[in-house]
């Protein structure tokens, strides 16, 4: 008797675009704490258990995720001792660059690496925890980090929708923005091998000190500190395009995506010379954007299932420079507190990064622990050799700043 198929989801415009788009998030832990492999198994098994969603397996081929039951830590997980775990950063970037897409497992993947000893930074194991992004957020890491369940079917929804005019307005756009953004990502090519992961740590006390100083809430004061240390320009004459995620409490049933939880919103910036006077503009600008809009997210999902009819129809007209390009000069993100309790072990006192491959669109992803914050930030050489720019913009305003590489 043969078994049964699988279960099978079709992605969502959303999540069609990402899965194309080779789009991957990651999680890397870096631990004071020597982590035993059993120890790296029931961590890696928790995860598997409290998001059921990673034992997925994406396929493009067949435009979705199979929903397979939960994966064994041994089939997603690697263990490596390493004499140096310095060594070892530097040989995972290649890794998290790896498509997980149509390999018929699960699409995540979970690494350690531990040193007998500790490195200058007292550091003696590096967990990372790697993802599709179509399947996991932001918001997911930071309910795993307190032992809350990250599945998606339960969330609440809302009957937020646009006005009449606001719907009228958006669909009398939709041929200028589909024509437009297919237009843009043959013309605004990056090269993908220029691309690379920068990482930053801050002090959040340091942080806390200068938010209260000039004003501004958190997210605005990170925001606009990196978009003025890596893009700010004085010959240029635009303004910035930036985009920044948020988490709203109720997914609208009518525009946000069906499977994710995150809404994506939009601001323009010009930046000025010192970045006191960016983060203050930032701060405006965010302001003026309101507390949940879902105008831009409700226009992406509409442009993107056009093009997802129009790609099924005439597909030499996506090369790859289409997937991976967004109209933006900068994405940001801010992961919600990550809080390990008892039960993560090893993991509650190591630093976090969260990062994201994005293709080629920069993005720049913040993650907050009780004592620090860092970024880590996705993009090419020219704008990721001004690291050193977030680093001393940010000791000039009284924070304690060090970049890992």
């Amino acid at each position: 008797m043969s078994e049964a198929p699988l279960p099978f989801r079709r992605f969502s415009n959303v999540q069609w675009y990402l899965a194309h788009s080779e789009n991957r998030v990651h999680l890397l832990c870096a631990c004071p704490d020597h982590i035993e492999l059993a120890t790296f198994h029931d961590l890696v098994a928790r995860v598997l258990r409290l998001a059921p969603q990673l034992s997925w397996s994406e396929s493009l081929v067949h435009d979705g995720h199979l929903v397979a039951p939960l994966a064994a830590p041994e089939a997603v997980a690697r263990y490596r001792p390493t004499p140096q775990l310095g060594l070892m950063l530097r040989e995972l970037e290649p890794d998290l660059a790896r498509t997980l897409a149509d390999t018929g497992r699960p699409a995540f993947r979970a690494s350690c690496f531990a040193a007998p000893e500790p490195d200058a930074r007292g550091v003696r194991s590096l967990m990372v925890l790697q993802a599709t992004h179509g399947v996991t957020e932001g918001g997911d890491i930071s309910r795993l980090s307190r032992g809350l369940d990250a599945e998606h079917e339960a969330r609440p929804t809302s009957r937020l929708r646009l006005r009449l005019t606001q719907r009228l307005a958006m669909w009398a756009m939709l041929p200028l923005l589909w024509a437009g953004f297919l237009f843009a990502a043959r013309l605004r090519r990056r090269p993908l091998h220029e691309f690379r992961f920068v990482r930053v740590s801050l002090d959040r006390a340091g942080v806390a000190a200068a938010v209260r100083r000039l004003g501004v809430t958190h997210r605005a004061f990170l925001f606009g500190l990196v978009a003025h240390a890596v893009l700010h320009d004085p010959a240029r004459k635009r303004r910035l395009n930036l985009a920044y995620s948020t988490l709203p409490r109720a997914r609208a049933r009518h525009h946000d995506d069906r499977f994710l939880n995150v809404r994506m919103d939009e601001f323009r910036l010009q930046t000025a010379a010192a970045p006191e006077a960016s983060i203050r503009a930032t701060a405006a600008a965010i302001a003026a954007r309101g507390p949940t809009p879902i105008f831009v997210q409700a226009w992406q999902n509409a442009v993107l299932g056009w093009h997802r009819i129009t790609r099924r129809v005439a597909p030499r007209l996506y090369q790859r420079g289409f997937f991976g390009y967004t109209p933006y000069d900068l994405v940001l993100s801010l992961v919600p507190p990550l809080m390990p309790g008892p039960g993560w072990g090893p993991l509650a006192g190591a630093t976090f990064f969260a990062g994201s491959n994005t293709g080629t669109t920069p993005n720049c992803i913040f993650a907050v622990t009780p004592d620090r914050i860092t970024l880590t930030l996705w993009a090419d050489n020219a704008v990721a050799a001004r690291v050193g720019d977030v680093v001393a913009s940010a000791r000039a305003l009284g924070i304690a700043a060090e970049v890992w590489d």
